[in-house]
């Protein structure tokens, strides 16, 4: 049982005068967009995670931003000309930072019946002057600023399809501002700053844009590069209206981002897949893997002096090479999606879908992976009962089911198939006392006499409710109360409700 406790909570005091800091469980995590900025003294580099923005200063550790965000859920990042931090959410809002993102402010977006996840974020070469940016999402087109990122409108027409992956904007706005969108089922142009779009003419079967990526140098017409969702790289000389094919850097991996490194004229560009880092060195008509061991890579940006990768699981790399070479530089990136936390009287755990369950015997300050549980992942919820010989713990997993293990974690024994069970509650009333229940997405209540040995239905009363969390009476001995909450799926587009259930009888029917 955990006995230190350095202060007590008193009313009025600000809990986080009162609070120890514990971990990170683990380094790293996915990252889904990186923003990079050369100031005089260092490099500035932030990370879009699931857990908020992740700020690193030269040679330091990365630090939390969460101040103004109304989501941890941070999906695209993008510093613009001028030093200004734009920052889109899963949600669908968009946020500024005028302050290098130590605050954010959200930004008002006119005309929007529906928001949709925020893919990406382009500006003007010249924002500082007319502050212009834009920022696709899936499903919801383009939204356009012209102000800084205090206002944005909708931006779509001629935009046929609006789930858009990657934008650019040409360097040279002078004659023609010219703005490229790679979307599911094509590529479209701008030439009014994103005011207007045109579908090009794309003679090549791989339609899904997945990657887009400017020379910075050139003046007049853009060269741009393309990267699709079937591998290839495409290469267009004038601005993006005519392309041909170049390359491919892995025949069996997506491209999820083009870099094209600074001073090379073009011919140098790096491309993030699934299966690592790829280099090029003569416009991408051959590649070379330079970097397996970041694995899936899902953003690359960079200045003269560094490229950075995000990767999804093993977060940020970097390389000072122009590309050649790559090193972790994930110290104290915490982006990790744990979304569960039980506290034992020998063991804390902590869960997430994608990063499975981990234990620590020391009171939060050293975690170890659940590595028995990784050909079962995604896991989607857990249960702790017992300690040492005792102990009991019970998981769900998407693919496998539902797994039981006594023997501390070493072995697993599937106990209850075909349910998505995602709430687990063991019977709070102690040691005599073996009843645990399951709750699952489609609102099937499951029950178990044996510490999770044999399941059997207990009601479906909440028929068609997506299960959220199963929590029990202190005194459910006595008053044989339980409550669950639940949600009905309608999709990303629409708030969800939440409804809470009662249960005067142990979950045999709910109201």
């Amino acid at each position: 049982m955990m006995t230190r406790q350095k202060t007590k909570w008193r009313p009025g005091v600000a809990p986080a005068a009162n609070w120890e800091g514990l971990g990170p469980v683990a380094a790293g995590g996915s990252v889904f967009d990186l923003a990079v900025l050369q100031a005089p003294r260092f490099v500035h580099v932030w990370a879009a995670t699931s857990c908020g923005v992740f700020r690193h200063r030269g040679r330091g550790v990365w630090e939390q931003h969460l101040s103004g965000l109304t989501t941890p859920l941070i999906s695209s990042l993008h510093v613009a000309v001028g030093g200004m931090l734009l920052a889109g959410g899963m949600n669908g809002e968009l946020f500024r930072s005028l302050d290098g993102g130590n605050t954010f402010e959200r930004a008002t977006q006119l005309h929007a019946a529906d928001l949709a996840p925020v893919t990406c974020i382009t500006s003007s070469y010249r924002f500082d002057r007319d502050g212009t940016a834009l920022a696709g999402t899936e499903g919801g087109g383009v939204w356009r600023t012209e102000d800084g990122g205090k206002r944005w409108l909708p931006a779509n027409f001629g935009l046929v399809d609006q789930s858009v992956q990657a934008l650019v904007c040409a360097p040279d706005w002078s004659k023609q501002e010219v703005v490229l969108a790679g979307t599911a089922e094509g590529l479209f142009r701008s030439t009014n700053g994103g005011r207007a779009w045109r579908e090009v003419d794309w003679p090549f079967s791989d339609m899904a844009i997945s990657a887009l990526a400017v020379v910075p140098e050139q003046q007049g017409d853009a060269v741009f590069y393309a990267g699709t969702e079937e591998g290839h790289v495409h290469c267009s000389l004038d601005g993006g209206r005519a392309w041909t094919r170049v390359g491919s850097p892995s025949e069996s991996s997506p491209v999820n981002a083009l870099y094209v490194l600074p001073g090379t004229e073009g011919k140098g560009l790096l491309a993030g897949t699934t299966e690592g880092i790829f280099l090029s060195e003569d416009g991408g008509a051959h590649w070379r893997l330079v970097c397996a061991e970041v694995g899936a890579v899902l953003s690359l940006a960079g200045t003269q002096e560094m490229v950075v990768a995000g990767s999804y699981d093993s977060g940020v790399w970097q390389s000072e090479d122009g590309g050649r070479t790559w090193q972790s530089i994930s110290q104290g990136l915490a982006a990790r999606g744990l979304a569960r936390l039980l506290t034992g009287s020998e063991s804390f755990f902590v869960l997430g879908p994608n990063e499975g369950l981990w234990r620590s015997r020391d009171y939060g300050r050293s975690w170890e992976k659940v590595e028995s549980l990784n050909p079962h992942l995604p896991l989607s919820t857990f249960a702790v009962t017992g300690s040492g010989e005792n102990e009991v713990i019970l998981v769900s997993s998407v693919m496998s089911g539902l797994l039981r293990s006594t023997d501390g974690a070493a072995t697993w024994q599937v106990v209850h198939e075909g349910s998505d069970v995602l709430a687990l509650l063991v019977a709070p009333a102690g040691a005599g006392d073996q009843r645990a229940w399951a709750a699952t997405a489609t609102g099937e209540l499951l029950v178990s006499h044996d510490l999770g040995r044999t399941w059997s239905t207990l009601s479906t009363d909440t028929e068609g409710e997506r299960a959220l969390l199963l929590a029990a009476s202190p005194h459910i001995a006595e008053d044989h109360t339980l409550f669950l909450g639940t949600t009905a799926d309608v999709g990303w587009r629409k708030q969800p409700t939440v409804h809470i259930w009662r249960s005067s009888d142990e979950g045999r029917s709910w109201r």
